[in-house]
């Protein structure tokens, strides 16, 4: 099944030549690209909805937290300091096996 948003044809949300990506993806925001963040956010809600038992609020915010790169950057840290601690405790398991 495919799913898509509607959105209004008129509504220029942003000239991508001037689209600024370092105010997109940090902190540093000015009231132009908060709120262009929050109209992504709740276009791109919509397609979480038809796959997840979000709420509106919770898909929303979970697309708007994509636009902070540092919070991504946290969270891969985390994940592959997880991902590693795995890996180590999968070889040593291995290296266990092998020496009995």
């Amino acid at each position: 099944m495919i799913h898509y948003i509607e959105t209004d044809p008129h509504d220029k949300i942003v000239n991508e030549a001037e689209l600024n990506l370092r105010k997109l993806l940090f902190k540093n925001k000015d009231d132009q690209y908060i709120a262009l963040c929050e109209k992504f956010s709740k276009l791109n809600a919509q397609l979480l909805l038809c796959y997840a038992s979000y709420t509106s609020e919770q898909a929303a915010h979970l697309v708007n937290d994509m636009f902070y790169a540092e919070h991504i950057h946290e969270k891969l840290s985390v994940y592959a300091e997880y991902m590693q601690t795995r890996l180590q405790h999968d070889a040593s398991k291995m290296n266990a096996q092998f020496l009995a």
